[in-house]
């Protein structure tokens, strides 16, 4: 068993555009910087658990995942 950590920061262009049929509400680009971070639990060479954790530094809200891998 072998525990891995990760982190990763990354920038990303997001696009929001919000209109309707004869309006266009917003159209708007910016760029976001993010980051990953978790931890992955190998079990095998052929199964592993990933811990994933992607927050937004211009955003308080993030988001957790797990998953499990079969090589």
């Amino acid at each position: 068993m072998a525990l891995i950590p990760f982190f990763g920061i990354y920038a990303a262009n997001q696009w929001i555009n919000v209109s309707t049929t004869r309006n266009t509400l917003l159209d708007a680009t910016d760029t976001g910087f993010n980051g990953q971070g978790g931890i992955e639990v190998a079990f095998s060479q052929q199964m592993s658990i990933i811990g994933l954790w992607n927050f937004s530094f211009s955003n308080p809200l993030s988001t957790f995942q797990i998953s499990l891998n079969f090589r």
